[in-house]
């Protein structure tokens, strides 16, 4: 039996459930822009048009599980070993240490090939050669980072030097900040104590008193000097910060 029934409309392509819902529901809001009664509210029709289209926009997010689950890139696929090996040099990390390597080597040895290794080596070296300058070494020195004996010999020395100096000049900035911090709090007490009738009650209730000095009096010099000796000693901190800077 032959069918003659009309022939489905080829011109357009099948809609997705997604499609169906945008279309249902636009057709919903238009009929329901049309409505003047028993909805002549202006306040309840536009709360009921946000949720129409809150509850739009929550169906077609939840169409979303339909497309399954995603499949995750191969981290060691496609990689630029040569960039790889010059990043890992550049943190002072030794090429044997590669955690990128390490990664790969275990979970995908197939592409750790020899031609990736020769490209990794290669972009390793080329950043041996920034690691190991003098500046670099200042400012791996200053950041307090660990030195893994990378550096070629004949270079090593000059790195070395400025690798050490650049620590000292952490450490220096460090004891420098300390002292202001303490040189504020000394000063605030300072002022505080010079203050008519605060300075016997403060000294009383941290019972310092007995401790440090004999009367009230004493014991704000002894700040005094205590504040004095904080500032030259951070004066002289900053002279050498300075020196070790240029």
């Amino acid at each position: 039996m032959v069918n003659t029934s009309a022939p489905p409309d080829l011109s357009s392509p099948p809609r997705s459930l997604a499609g169906h819902l945008v279309l249902i529901l636009g057709a919903l809001g238009r009929r329901f822009e049309r409505l003047t009664c028993p909805v002549k509210s202006f306040f309840v029709r536009s709360f009921l048009a946000s949720t129409l289209w809150v509850l739009s926009l929550l169906l077609l997010a939840s169409c979303t599980s339909f497309v399954g689950p995603q499949v995750k890139a191969d981290p060691c696929s496609n990689v630029d070993w040569f960039e790889v090996g010059r990043l890992d040099a550049l943190v002072g990390a030794p090429a044997e240490t590669s955690l990128a390597l390490q990664r790969c080597q275990s979970t995908a040895p197939d592409k750790v090939t020899p031609n990736a290794m020769e490209f990794y080596v290669a972009g390793w070296n080329r950043g041996l050669i920034s690691y190991c300058t003098p500046e670099h070494a200042f400012n791996e020195g200053r950041r307090q980072r660990e030195y893994q004996q990378i550096c070629p010999a004949h270079v090593e020395r000059a790195f070395l030097e400025r690798y050490e100096a650049g620590r000292q000049l952490s450490r220096l900035e460090r004891e420098s900040e300390a002292n202001e911090r303490k040189i504020e709090i000394l000063a605030n007490e300072i002022r505080a104590l010079e203050s008519p009738g605060i300075l016997d009650d403060a000294l009383r209730r941290t019972g310092q008193l007995p401790k440090r000095s004999s009367t009230g009096r004493g014991r704000l010099d002894e700040m005094r000097r205590e504040l004095a000796e904080l500032k030259n000693r951070n004066a002289t901190l900053n002279a050498e910060i300075r020196r070790l800077e240029l």
